[in-house]
């Protein structure tokens, strides 16, 4: 599962920190 994509495809400008965030960082 890509997660750039997903990222991309499920939240905005806003919350793409918040995600990329929990995601990358945990």
């Amino acid at each position: 599962m890509p997660k750039s994509q997903y990222v991309n495809k499920e939240v905005k400008d806003g919350d793409f920190i918040q995600v990329v965030s929990f995601v990358g960082g945990g």
